[in-house]
Parts: C-alpha cells; sequence; structure tokens
C-alpha cells in the first residue's frame, strides 16, 4: 500500500468514527440543543421584561447582539454545507453527522436570528431608542 491509500483509510476511519460516535450520543445531543432553546427563550423574555423594569439586564444583552447574529450565520453556513456538497456530488462522510442532527441546527439558527432581531428591535417596538 502506497502513502497515499493510507492517508486517506486514515481519514476515512476518522471520519467513520466520528458519525458513529455522534449517533451513539445523539440523546446528549438533543438534550444540550434543548438546552440552548430554553436558553434562548428565556434571554427574550428577560429581555422584554426588563426593557422596561431593569434597564442593566438590557444592557447587558445589548452589548452582546452581535454574537447572536454572528453565532446565527455560523450554525447556518454548517447546516447548509452538506447539501451545497450534494449537489457537486462531493462526498465527504464528516457530512453526514451534520445531516444527521440538520432539523435541530435549524431551529437553533432560527432562534438566535429571532434572538438577535429582538435585542436590536425591542427598544424600537416599545418606543425606547
Amino acid at each position: 500500500m502506497d502513502s497515499g491509500t493510507q492517508g486517506q483509510e486514515k481519514q476515512t476511519n476518522w471520519q467513520i468514527a466520528a458519525y458513529q460516535w455522534s449517533a451513539v450520543n445523539k440523546p446528549k445531543f438533543i438534550f444540550l440543543t434543548n438546552v440552548f432553546y430554553l436558553l434562548l427563550i428565556a434571554i427574550v423574555l428577560v429581555t422584554f421584561y426588563s426593557i422596561n423594569n431593569d434597564q442593566e439586564i438590557y444592557n447587558f444583552f445589548a452589548e452582546k447582539r452581535a454574537w447572536f447574529g454572528r453565532i446565527a450565520l455560523l450554525v447556518l453556513l454548517v447546516v447548509i454545507t452538506p447539501g451545497i456538497l450534494g449537489r457537486f456530488n462531493i462526498q465527504v462522510r464528516i457530512s453526514r453527522v451534520i445531516t444527521l442532527y440538520r432539523r435541530r441546527l435549524g431551529i437553533l439558527v432560527f432562534l438566535l436570528s429571532f434572538t438577535h432581531f429582538h435585542v436590536i428591535g425591542l427598544p424600537k417596538l416599545v418606543g425606547i431608542e
């Protein structure tokens, strides 16, 4: 066997192991995404409440508002990558891991972008700018 074939087998074995690990740990990933969902919903509720009552709490999240958008874009890129690769018939086994959790990651993208929009648009909605 030449070194090119060995390197390709090592890469394939790593990708297969990553897929198997992610499939085995699916309940943990689902629990983790549920925690993120609840955290983002709590942030939306707390900022909605704090805009009129406790401006300090709102200001804390307002300083971090760009990060919600950046993380949403990053996760969106991860979610759409397997589809783009599939259109060009590029077979990368690691994209199967992303496909396994694609729906949950898509929901996470929505909640992150909604939180980003909420923190930016909330003062305009209540008339405080």
